[in-house]
Order: C-alpha cells, then structure tokens, then sequence
C-alpha cells in the first residue's frame, strides 16, 4: 500500500512521487485507488435497506451504521432512514461529491486528494489527520519541526 506524505495540510501518496511517471499517469492512479461513492446508489441503498444502515457503511460512516444496525429491531432506524432518505434526495450532485467524495488536485506538479475546498473539518477528521501526522513522523517522512508545526495547525483546527 502507498505511503502517505503530508504536505501543506494535503496528504501525498508517496507511490505516486517517482519522478518517473507522468503526472497524468500519477492522477490516473490516484484516481483507481479512491472509492467514490455514487449518490444514486445511496439513495437506493437508502430506499431498501436504510433501516438496517447499509447506507450508513457505503457513505463511511461506520459507527452511525453500527448503531442502525444495533437498533433496528426498534424501529427507529427505519424512520431515520426516511429523513435520510430525502435528505440525499434534496442534496445537489456538488454538495454529495464535497461531504462523501475527495477530490483529486494538482498542487506543485503532484496530484494530491483533498477534501472539498471551504469546508471545515470534523473532529474525527482532524483526529485521523493527526493520526497519520504521527505515523509520517515514526517513519521519518517528516522533520520534528515540519510535524510540531503541521501538529499545532490542526489542533488549531479544533
């Protein structure tokens, strides 16, 4: 599996940095490793099985779907699944891509996944992003002065 490098906030896959590959050979594979989540194939997967949360899990929430999953005998995850059910009906094409999908950007001639521009980060984002912050650290990817700064950048963030 490809290394992640954390640049300016953006997270590098270090597979992908040869300078041998062309940079459209290096986004094409950057594109084939991302999952991206189809907003119609939520919706049916919605429609069907929302009360025991397979959306949930498809969209990458895995707790929420835990809990559906866990309380579906009650029913309540079936009446949830219906306010989630018209919300991703209601939601634009734009804002499903930017909450459930990474875009892939070209930023100093190497193709990076960034989440949509303008929107803050949750907490368990920026806990995971910390998370692999430490890891690139323990590997040696990152100078102790590049990790305490991008560190405190995103405990800013909280």
């Amino acid at each position: 599996m490809a290394q992640l490098k954390m640049a300016s906030g953006r997270f590098f896959l270090g597979s992908l940095n040869y300078p041998k590959m062309s940079l459209e050979s290096r986004i094409m594979a950057l594109k084939e490793e991302q999952i991206v989540k189809n907003k119609n194939v939520a919706i049916l997967l919605t429609f069907f099985l929302g009360w025991l949360g397979v959306h949930k899990f498809y969209l990458g929430q895995n707790f929420a779907g835990l809990l559906y999953l866990l309380f579906c005998w009650t029913g309540i995850p079936g009446r949830l699944a219906i306010f989630d059910f018209i919300g991703l009906l209601l939601m634009s094409d734009s804002a499903f891509n930017a909450r459930y999908n990474h875009m892939v950007t070209v930023v100093q001639n190497n193709p990076v996944m960034t989440s949509s521009p303008g929107k803050t980060r949750s907490a368990t984002e920026i806990t995971r992003a910390l998370s692999d912050l430490k890891k690139l650290y323990e590997v040696g990817a990152l100078t102790a002065e590049e990790y305490e700064e991008k560190r405190q950048k995103l405990l800013k963030e909280l």
